[in-house]
This record gives C-alpha cells, structure tokens and sequence, in this order.
C-alpha cells in the first residue's frame, strides 16, 4: 500500500495528507527539525517508501535532533531490528522491520514494553502487518525520476494524529507568511484554559509566541440546557481574543501586538512580552501586584463599546459578566 499500513477500509476516506518536495539535503533536516519539534513520548512515526528512498537518513536526522547531538552515530538497525536512545527529550527507539516475519514477531521482540513512553520511528512498517498502533504519523518517501537528489514526502496523519498534523501544516504556513518560518518552536508552560503557547525563537534570538487555539464544540447541557462554556461565557474560538486585544490596545491599553492569524484555524502570532514573573520565592512582587491592581480599576473605570471589530465584516460582541457567569 502507498502510505504504509493497510488497516484502513475500503470505505473509510483516507486522511488528507501534507505533500513536499525534499530537493537536497538541507530540506531534508529541515523537515527533521520541524517533525522533532511535533513529536512527543508515545508517537509513533512510520517511515515508508521503497530501497533507497531515504527513509534511514530522515530517521538519522530525527533522532540527531532530538539528541541535540549532530554529530551522533545513529546505525541502521537492519540487523538488529531495534535500536534504542535515551535521549533530553525521553527514550527513543529506531525500527527497521524490512526482516520481520510478520506482526506476531513483535510480542517476541517485547515491542509494547519497549516503546511506552517513547518516541518509535519505524521503517518498513507493512512488514508488521496490523500490529502497530492506529494513531501515528506516517511520511511516505518517494525518488523523484530524473532527480536523483530530489525527494517527495507525502505526510499522513492517522487517528488522533490527523488534527496534529493538521495544526501542524498550518501553523508552518502562518510562520512562512509573517517572516517567522526559521524560528525554532519552544513549548511553554500553559495558563488555566485550554490553549496552548509555544515560544518562537529565530536564530538571530527575536522572540515571539505562537498560540494554538482551535475552534471548540459546546460541550454537553450542565444548566437550563445550556453548556457550561455558554453559561461562562468562555470564548470558543480566537475571533474573541483578537477582538479585546485590538480594543484594548485603541484604548491605549498594554496588550500583544498581533504579528499574523489564522482565525479559521485558531493560530496566532503574538508579541513576546517576556517571562517575567509577578511572583518570586518570597511571594507575590509588590510593585507588579500594584500596577496590575491599577490597571484593572482603569479599566474598570472605561466605558467599553457593546461589539468591537475582529476583522473586515466580522464583529465580536462582549457578552455582560452577569450572576449565572459567577
């Protein structure tokens, strides 16, 4: 099968997939770079493709990445079937299963025991039949005729894996469009919602923040058939976060200055405001208590306008803070 494993039935639509053309080397670690920057402990990334189509040297640079060690032997594991590493980021474990028997050799091998909690980047995945995992990301490597340097990579997501590389592809294409496509990706420590924030960081150390916040269903009725984002007034998408920021800042209020958006996608590029804490080991700062007190009453004393623009025909409404809020 095209994209490795054959597990998906004939009526079941196959994932879209993020399809790249790898003309030398360098695109090949680069795409490395922005896989190892994605992975996490318990991944599980097939590699496909036939002879020679590079999947061993894309393998290489994942895991030199992820060891933080260019210069890092990486042997293939032809012979030896499994090749592990504990690295910065957790244990990983290279696959070659071009010598598989079938899945059923995989129990013997301990294959579940061995890659809990790592990140397993496989080659030659259809030799294990249906016996890997569902949820993986799959990048299938083809030659190109007539370029012999030339690589294409068809990237597939898979069960839970399909919205991430989705996120993924468009958060690389609004980094490509707003000059931040170099920067390296930096998880950061997450607030009390559900969005998620990584630090941007070009080489040149320019810093900003990428917030990741795709549109969220309702959940169920928890009061008067109302879901509980409805009665909290909790903002189910970036349309709302846009929106009090662009007022804010024409009040002349501090807020991030939005570099680029993905609105539909519920990405955006944010100012970096820096990491300084409002808390210290003896406490609460004083001085960052008082001016953050002082800029709330200001705040409070500002007749704000009932909707404020989100972007060219679309509006935010503010919704009251009202006794079912509380």
């Amino acid at each position: 099968m095209a994209h490795g494993l054959a597990r998906i039935a004939e009526d079941t639509p196959i994932p879209p997939a993020w399809t790249m053309i790898l003309d030398k080397q360098e695109e090949t670690e680069r795409l490395a770079r922005v896989l190892a920057e994605e992975l996490r402990p318990g991944d599980l990334v097939t590699l496909s493709g036939g002879l020679g189509a590079g999947k061993t040297t894309l393998a290489r640079a994942l895991i030199r990445i992820l060891a933080r060690d260019p210069g890092l032997e990486v042997p293939s594991p032809t012979f030896t079937l499994l090749q592990g590493y504990d690295l910065p980021c957790g244990p990983v474990v290279h696959a070659d299963f071009y010598r598989l028997g079938g899945g059923q050799e995989l129990v013997e091998l301990g294959w579940d025991e061995i890659t809990e909690g790592a990140v397993a980047l496989v080659e030659w995945p259809e030799r294990a039949d249906s016996a890997l995992k569902d949820t993986r990301l799959d990048v299938h490597l083809d030659l190109m005729p007539g370029r012999p340097e030339a690589r294409v990579a068809r990237l597939t997501g898979f069960g839970a894996f399909a919205p991430r590389l989705e996120r993924l592809q468009t958060a690389r294409s609004l980094m490509q469009r707003t000059g931040w496509a170099d920067a390296a990706r930096l998880p950061m420590q997450g607030d009390a919602s559900t969005r998620i924030y990584e630090r941007l960081v070009k080489p040149g150390g320019q810093t900003a923040i990428l917030m990741i916040s795709p549109p969220r269903p309702d959940g169920p009725p928890v009061r008067r058939g109302k879901p509980y984002s409805a009665i909290a007034k909790l903002a189910e998408s970036v349309h709302a976060f846009v929106a009090v920021d662009r007022g804010l800042r024409a009040l002349g209020f501090s807020a991030p200055k939005i570099y680029g958006e993905d609105l539909e996608g519920g990405l955006l590029i944010l100012e970096d405001l820096g990491s300084a804490p409002v808390v210290d080991e003896n406490g609460p700062i004083t001085e960052r208590y008082g001016e953050a007190t002082r800029l709330l009453a200001r705040l409070h004393g500002t007749r704000l306008p009932p909707v404020l623009p989100v972007t060219e025909g679309r509006e935010h409404a503010l919704p009251p803070y009202d006794l079912e809020a509380t």
